[in-house]
This record gives structure tokens, sequence and C-alpha cells, in this order.
């Protein structure tokens, strides 16, 4: 009985989602993306949040502008975060991510972007707001790395969930996370379609990287 009921409610749970995203994406061309950077063609997509990801409060995580510079040789980026925009804006500019000549931001998406699945109002960052809008990509090569995974609960083959960077005074001199994703952002950019791959593996694949250059990547169980 206690797992019908558990099933009875994923299932509840799923339909209001599915109502949901269906309202929102009726509503996606009122929404204004303002393109800061041209995007280039056969790059893929990296959509990246900024809070306890990049920044946490006033202190940078470490080696975040050789991630981004590196980054950018394959991916276009998105920065979407669950804030206005005013802040977004103020943010970047502190971390020197605008008119960077080492890398682009393409466009921002802020809080107002983002998407209500439930009764519980809980906040989700559906990449169908991008997709719709951009043709050239899908969930074959698009990745958003989040430190919160309910942010792409929608799109969980797409999302790639970064430890937290936060505690920073502590933490700051032994954190490489952005190193090691740069790694593995770097290792898949060859691969045609992200669908094939478990983002929740990236350390393995990290790993494998190293062990074997023919190493193929794919989808855990």
């Amino acid at each position: 009985m206690n797992n019908r009921l558990f099933y009875f409610a994923l299932l509840n749970l799923l339909l209001k989602s599915c109502i949901c995203i269906e309202s929102f994406e009726k509503n996606i061309p009122n929404y204004n993306i303002e393109e800061l950077n041209s995007f280039r063609e056969g790059k893929k997509l990296l959509v990246l949040d900024i809070d306890n990801t990049l920044l946490d409060h006033k202190l940078v995580r470490p080696f975040l502008q050789e991630f981004l510079t590196r980054a950018y040789n394959n991916y276009d980026i998105v920065i979407w975060s669950a804030t206005e925009m005013q802040h977004i804006r103020r943010k970047l500019e502190f971390l020197n991510a605008i008119d960077n000549p080492n890398y682009k931001i393409a466009f921002c998406l802020d809080l107002s972007a983002m998407a209500v699945i439930d009764d519980k109002h809980i906040l989700v960052k559906p990449l169908s707001l991008i997709w719709n809008k951009y043709k050239q990509y899908s969930s074959m090569n698009t990745i958003i790395v989040d430190d919160l995974s309910k942010n792409f609960i929608l799109n969980r083959q797409s999302g790639l969930w970064i430890k937290p960077f936060k505690k920073s005074h502590v933490n700051i001199h032994r954190d490489r996370e952005l190193l090691k994703i740069s790694d593995y952002l770097e290792f898949i950019a060859q691969v045609n379609n992200f669908q094939t791959l478990n983002h929740n593996e990236w350390e393995k694949y990290r790993i494998e990287k190293f062990k074997s250059p023919n190493v193929h990547c794919k989808r855990g169980i």
C-alpha cells in the first residue's frame, strides 16, 4: 500500500508538472531575451548558475577565469541565476565576465524565466525556454551546471550537479571543482549526442579520459 501511495504521489506531481510546463511554454514568446553576444556556429551550449556555483558572496570560486576561457572554446555560454537581472549584471561585472577578451556571455536569464512545477511553488530552470527560441540547441548539445539539482529536475539528462561553493573562506584553497569540470567539458565536447551521457558520473568519465584517450562515453545505469 505504501508503494502504491508513493507512486500515486509521484504520478500526481508529474502530471502537475506537465500542466505547469505546458502553460509556461505557451508564454515563452513573451520572454524577451537580450542577447549580449552572437552565437557561434557548431558550438554546444553551457548554461551556468552563479551563486554557490561560481561565486560565494564576494569570494570568487578558484579557477573561474580559466574555466570560462576553456569552456568558451567549445561552448556558447549562458548565465541563468534565480535572482533579478540587475543583480546578475552586477555580479558578472564583479567577476569581470562582461566584455572579457577571453570569452563571451551569449545572454543571461533571471528569476522571471523560471517555472513553477507544483503546489509548493518549486522554481526550476526549464531548458525548453532556450531550445524553443534557439533551434540549434537541444538536449543533444546542452549542459547545465548548477549547485541545486532541483533546478534541472525537468531536464535531468542535461544537468550536472556541482558541489556548492560555500564557506569559501575555509574551502577556497582546496576547491578544484571548476578545474575538474573543465576537463570533463572538454572531454565530452566531441560527443555528438549528450543524451548518451550520464552527467551523474562525470568524475568517472574524467578519470577514464586520462586512462585512455580512446575511451567512449556510454550512458550509466
